[in-house]
């Protein structure tokens, strides 16, 4: 239940943070700060689920992304960058306003990477 409480309560505070986050980046906040990463791998049939164009969640609807394990996905994606680029940072990206379209591929962008190598670098880690 407190798990539950947590993923609600901070849920609340991602849409205070920034109303324009994608579904996929305030579920994934909520699984992470609520400890609900319950798998530390992704299966590669979820993973062609929620992939299109070799990024994931790009074009793909989160109750079709629910569907294949988004939640967990969207943790795993949420944790990854918080290992990468910290806590405080990672949360002064996604507090930014003026970008009304977040994606996994702006938010590499912000840190000066290039997406397509961050993105290898999390399916090498988490895609068996």
């Amino acid at each position: 239940m407190s798990q539950i409480l947590l993923h609600e309560i901070t849920h609340l505070y991602t849409n205070t943070l920034n109303p324009n986050l994608p579904d996929w980046l305030k579920e994934g906040i909520s699984v992470y700060v609520a400890t609900q990463i319950f798998k530390s791998s992704i299966s590669i049939a979820n993973w062609k689920n929620i992939t299109q164009e070799g990024v994931p969640f790009k074009q793909v609807s989160w109750r079709v992304a629910a569907e294949h394990n988004g939640y967990n996905i969207a943790g795993l994606l949420v944790m990854f960058f918080i290992r990468r680029y910290g806590w405080t940072k990672f949360i002064t990206a996604i507090s930014r306003r003026d970008s009304r379209r977040f994606s996994i591929e702006s938010i590499p962008l912000y840190f000066g990477e290039e997406p397509g190598l961050l993105i290898a670098d999390f399916k090498r880690q988490f895609v068996k």
